[in-house]
Protein backbone atom coordinates (compact mmCIF):
# COMPACT_ATOMS: atom_id res chain seq x y z
CA UNK A 1 0.00 0.00 0.00
CA UNK A 2 1.19 3.23 -1.12
CA UNK A 3 0.56 6.89 0.00
CA UNK A 4 1.58 10.04 -1.98
CA UNK A 5 0.67 14.03 -0.05
CA UNK A 6 1.07 17.24 -2.33
CA UNK A 7 0.78 20.08 -0.49
CA UNK A 8 1.16 23.63 -1.73
CA UNK A 9 1.47 22.96 -5.42
CA UNK A 10 1.33 26.15 -7.64
CA UNK A 11 -1.26 26.65 -10.25
CA UNK A 12 -1.50 25.29 -13.55
CA UNK A 13 -1.24 27.45 -16.47
CA UNK A 14 -4.68 27.08 -18.36
CA UNK A 15 -3.70 26.91 -22.06
CA UNK A 16 -5.47 28.69 -24.64
CA UNK A 17 -8.45 26.71 -26.66
CA UNK A 18 -8.68 23.58 -24.08
CA UNK A 19 -12.30 24.77 -23.65
CA UNK A 20 -14.53 25.36 -20.69
CA UNK A 21 -13.93 23.37 -17.20
CA UNK A 22 -16.99 21.63 -17.99
CA UNK A 23 -15.44 19.80 -20.49
CA UNK A 24 -12.02 19.24 -19.87
CA UNK A 25 -11.68 17.81 -16.78
CA UNK A 26 -7.97 17.98 -15.08
CA UNK A 27 -6.34 14.71 -13.96
CA UNK A 28 -2.89 13.01 -12.80
CA UNK A 29 -1.68 9.99 -13.56
CA UNK A 30 1.20 8.02 -12.66
CA UNK A 31 3.20 4.91 -14.60
CA UNK A 32 6.07 2.84 -14.06
CA UNK A 33 6.39 2.68 -17.40
CA UNK A 34 9.27 5.40 -18.05
CA UNK A 35 10.21 3.86 -21.31
CA UNK A 36 8.86 1.40 -24.16
CA UNK A 37 11.26 -1.19 -22.87
CA UNK A 38 9.17 -1.51 -19.44
CA UNK A 39 6.09 -2.05 -21.57
CA UNK A 40 7.26 -4.16 -23.34
CA UNK A 41 8.85 -6.59 -21.06
CA UNK A 42 5.37 -6.33 -19.34
CA UNK A 43 2.91 -7.23 -22.38
CA UNK A 44 5.73 -9.76 -23.68
CA UNK A 45 4.62 -11.42 -20.18
CA UNK A 46 1.05 -11.45 -20.92
CA UNK A 47 1.88 -12.94 -24.32
CA UNK A 48 4.04 -15.84 -22.99
CA UNK A 49 2.15 -19.21 -24.06
CA UNK A 50 -0.91 -17.91 -25.84
CA UNK A 51 0.12 -18.90 -29.29
CA UNK A 52 -0.16 -22.59 -28.34
CA UNK A 53 -2.79 -23.71 -31.49
CA UNK A 54 -0.71 -26.71 -33.33
CA UNK A 55 -3.46 -28.78 -34.54
CA UNK A 56 -1.54 -29.45 -38.55
CA UNK A 57 -4.23 -31.58 -39.92
CA UNK A 58 -6.46 -28.33 -39.66
CA UNK A 59 -3.76 -26.27 -40.40
CA UNK A 60 -2.80 -27.64 -43.67
CA UNK A 61 -6.16 -26.68 -44.87
CA UNK A 62 -4.25 -23.03 -45.01
CA UNK A 63 -0.98 -23.95 -46.78
CA UNK A 64 -1.45 -21.83 -50.06
CA UNK A 65 1.01 -21.50 -53.29
CA UNK A 66 2.82 -19.03 -51.56
CA UNK A 67 2.95 -16.58 -48.79
CA UNK A 68 0.23 -14.51 -50.16
CA UNK A 69 -2.29 -16.74 -50.39
CA UNK A 70 -1.46 -18.37 -46.94
CA UNK A 71 -1.76 -15.23 -45.34
CA UNK A 72 -5.57 -14.11 -46.73
CA UNK A 73 -6.49 -17.55 -45.95
CA UNK A 74 -5.41 -17.41 -42.32
CA UNK A 75 -6.91 -13.72 -42.40
CA UNK A 76 -10.35 -15.48 -43.84
CA UNK A 77 -10.79 -17.61 -41.48
CA UNK A 78 -10.06 -15.94 -38.65
CA UNK A 79 -11.60 -12.47 -39.30
CA UNK A 80 -14.80 -14.13 -40.46
CA UNK A 81 -15.46 -17.64 -38.69
CA UNK A 82 -14.13 -16.13 -34.96
CA UNK A 83 -16.55 -14.11 -33.70
CA UNK A 84 -15.88 -10.87 -32.65
CA UNK A 85 -16.79 -10.19 -28.58
CA UNK A 86 -15.03 -7.22 -27.76
CA UNK A 87 -12.33 -4.90 -28.13
CA UNK A 88 -10.48 -5.08 -24.79
CA UNK A 89 -6.71 -5.07 -24.27
CA UNK A 90 -4.51 -6.43 -22.00
CA UNK A 91 -5.80 -9.91 -21.40
CA UNK A 92 -4.97 -12.57 -24.10
CA UNK A 93 -6.06 -15.76 -24.21
CA UNK A 94 -4.29 -18.90 -25.61
CA UNK A 95 -4.89 -19.59 -29.20
CA UNK A 96 -6.23 -23.00 -28.46
CA UNK A 97 -8.75 -21.85 -26.15
CA UNK A 98 -10.14 -18.93 -28.74
CA UNK A 99 -10.24 -21.12 -31.35
CA UNK A 100 -12.49 -23.55 -29.11
CA UNK A 101 -14.69 -21.06 -28.20
CA UNK A 102 -14.75 -19.75 -31.70
CA UNK A 103 -15.09 -16.18 -30.40
CA UNK A 104 -12.63 -13.67 -28.76
CA UNK A 105 -11.25 -9.88 -28.79
CA UNK A 106 -9.47 -8.31 -31.07
CA UNK A 107 -6.33 -9.07 -29.27
CA UNK A 108 -7.13 -12.88 -28.95
CA UNK A 109 -7.56 -13.00 -32.89
CA UNK A 110 -4.46 -11.70 -33.26
CA UNK A 111 -2.98 -13.82 -31.01
CA UNK A 112 -4.81 -17.08 -32.81
CA UNK A 113 -4.11 -15.57 -36.13
CA UNK A 114 -0.09 -15.74 -35.25
CA UNK A 115 0.09 -19.27 -33.70
CA UNK A 116 -1.73 -20.34 -37.29
CA UNK A 117 1.27 -18.16 -39.17
CA UNK A 118 3.79 -20.08 -36.97
CA UNK A 119 2.80 -23.56 -37.58
CA UNK A 120 3.00 -22.40 -41.45
CA UNK A 121 6.09 -21.47 -41.47
CA UNK A 122 5.33 -17.86 -41.26
CA UNK A 123 6.88 -15.27 -38.68
CA UNK A 124 4.19 -12.26 -37.24
CA UNK A 125 4.48 -9.92 -34.51
CA UNK A 126 1.63 -8.41 -32.28
CA UNK A 127 1.75 -4.64 -32.56
CA UNK A 128 0.56 -1.98 -30.21
CA UNK A 129 -0.76 1.24 -32.55
CA UNK A 130 -1.03 4.46 -30.64
CA UNK A 131 -3.88 5.92 -30.40
CA UNK A 132 -4.37 9.90 -31.55
CA UNK A 133 -5.76 10.92 -28.30
CA UNK A 134 -3.09 10.02 -26.46
CA UNK A 135 0.35 10.72 -27.74
CA UNK A 136 3.59 9.04 -26.43
CA UNK A 137 5.54 12.30 -25.26
CA UNK A 138 8.73 10.49 -24.23
CA UNK A 139 7.93 10.95 -20.48
CA UNK A 140 6.48 8.42 -19.26
CA UNK A 141 3.95 5.53 -21.16
CA UNK A 142 0.97 3.98 -19.89
CA UNK A 143 -1.39 1.35 -21.74
CA UNK A 144 -3.89 4.16 -22.74
CA UNK A 145 -1.03 5.18 -24.97
CA UNK A 146 -1.48 1.84 -26.84
CA UNK A 147 -5.54 1.28 -27.38
CA UNK A 148 -5.19 -0.98 -30.41
CA UNK A 149 -3.57 -3.55 -31.50
CA UNK A 150 -2.71 -5.05 -34.92
CA UNK A 151 -1.03 -8.04 -36.19
CA UNK A 152 2.30 -7.51 -38.19
CA UNK A 153 3.64 -9.83 -40.41
CA UNK A 154 6.85 -9.08 -42.44
CA UNK A 155 7.20 -9.89 -46.15
CA UNK A 156 10.73 -8.82 -46.96
CA UNK A 157 12.95 -6.25 -47.85
CA UNK A 158 11.62 -3.74 -44.88
CA UNK A 159 8.02 -4.40 -45.97
CA UNK A 160 4.85 -6.32 -44.38
CA UNK A 161 1.23 -6.68 -44.00
CA UNK A 162 -0.36 -5.44 -41.19
CA UNK A 163 -3.87 -7.53 -40.33
CA UNK A 164 -6.62 -5.62 -38.59
CA UNK A 165 -9.36 -8.07 -36.70
CA UNK A 166 -11.22 -5.33 -35.24
CA UNK A 167 -14.02 -5.36 -38.42
CA UNK A 168 -15.12 -9.12 -39.91
CA UNK A 169 -15.55 -7.21 -43.46
CA UNK A 170 -12.08 -5.59 -43.23
CA UNK A 171 -10.13 -7.40 -46.49
CA UNK A 172 -6.63 -8.87 -45.82
CA UNK A 173 -4.07 -5.81 -44.88
CA UNK A 174 -6.90 -3.47 -44.62
CA UNK A 175 -7.22 -1.38 -41.12
CA UNK A 176 -9.36 1.11 -39.61
CA UNK A 177 -9.21 4.59 -40.39
CA UNK A 178 -8.63 5.54 -36.73
CA UNK A 179 -5.18 3.75 -36.83
CA UNK A 180 -3.86 3.81 -40.33
CA UNK A 181 -0.30 5.95 -40.74
CA UNK A 182 -0.02 5.87 -36.41
CA UNK A 183 2.65 4.71 -34.80
CA UNK A 184 2.68 0.84 -34.00
CA UNK A 185 5.02 -0.61 -31.46
CA UNK A 186 5.73 -4.46 -33.34
CA UNK A 187 6.75 -6.93 -30.15
CA UNK A 188 9.17 -9.99 -30.50
CA UNK A 189 10.77 -11.39 -27.57
CA UNK A 190 13.72 -9.56 -28.00
CA UNK A 191 13.07 -6.15 -28.47
CA UNK A 192 10.72 -3.76 -29.96
CA UNK A 193 10.88 -1.87 -33.50
CA UNK A 194 8.62 1.30 -33.75
CA UNK A 195 6.64 1.23 -37.27
CA UNK A 196 4.53 3.67 -39.14
CA UNK A 197 1.05 1.06 -39.81
CA UNK A 198 -0.18 0.67 -42.99
CA UNK A 199 -2.57 2.85 -44.57
CA UNK A 200 -6.35 2.67 -44.38
CA UNK A 201 -6.63 0.56 -47.39
CA UNK A 202 -9.72 1.34 -48.26
CA UNK A 203 -8.97 0.76 -51.96
CA UNK A 204 -8.72 3.18 -55.09
CA UNK A 205 -9.96 3.42 -58.81
CA UNK A 206 -7.53 4.10 -61.34
CA UNK A 207 -8.94 5.43 -64.80
CA UNK A 208 -7.39 6.12 -67.73
CA UNK A 209 -9.06 7.85 -70.98
CA UNK A 210 -7.46 7.98 -74.76
CA UNK A 211 -9.01 9.48 -77.42
CA UNK A 212 -7.63 9.79 -80.85
CA UNK A 213 -9.69 11.79 -83.75
CA UNK A 214 -8.69 11.58 -87.74
CA UNK A 215 -9.89 14.04 -90.38
CA UNK A 216 -12.28 11.62 -91.56
CA UNK A 217 -14.33 12.66 -88.69
CA UNK A 218 -13.86 9.29 -86.92
CA UNK A 219 -13.20 9.23 -82.87
CA UNK A 220 -11.34 6.15 -81.19
CA UNK A 221 -11.36 5.37 -77.69
CA UNK A 222 -9.98 3.61 -75.06
CA UNK A 223 -10.79 3.13 -71.34
CA UNK A 224 -9.20 1.29 -68.73
CA UNK A 225 -10.51 1.33 -65.18
CA UNK A 226 -7.81 0.16 -62.69
CA UNK A 227 -9.46 -1.69 -58.97
CA UNK A 228 -7.41 -2.05 -56.09
CA UNK A 229 -7.79 -2.75 -52.44
CA UNK A 230 -7.40 -4.68 -49.59
CA UNK A 231 -10.88 -6.56 -50.05
CA UNK A 232 -9.91 -8.35 -52.93
CA UNK A 233 -6.87 -9.17 -55.85
CA UNK A 234 -6.65 -6.10 -57.49
CA UNK A 235 -8.74 -6.23 -61.26
CA UNK A 236 -9.13 -4.45 -64.65
CA UNK A 237 -11.61 -3.42 -66.56
CA UNK A 238 -11.03 -1.97 -69.94
CA UNK A 239 -12.67 -1.59 -73.05
CA UNK A 240 -12.01 0.43 -76.37
CA UNK A 241 -14.19 1.38 -79.08
CA UNK A 242 -14.89 3.44 -82.28
CA UNK A 243 -17.91 6.10 -83.42
CA UNK A 244 -18.99 8.16 -86.14
CA UNK A 245 -20.56 11.33 -85.49
CA UNK A 246 -21.52 13.14 -88.70
CA UNK A 247 -22.25 17.36 -88.86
Amino acid sequence: MYSLELNDLPAVHREEYIGSRLNALPFVGFSTMKELKDVVSWYNGLLAGTSDYADEAFLSRFKGRGFEETLRMVYGYVSREIDLRGKELYDPDKASDTMYRKSGTVEDKAVLAKSMLEGLGIKSYVALVKGGAFPYTGTSCRRTCFPNVLLYVPAGKGEGEWLDFSNQYYGCGTVSESVAGTDAMVINSRRVRAEKSADAGRGRIERSFRFDLDPSGDAKFAVALTYTGGAGRPGRISGTGRTRRTI
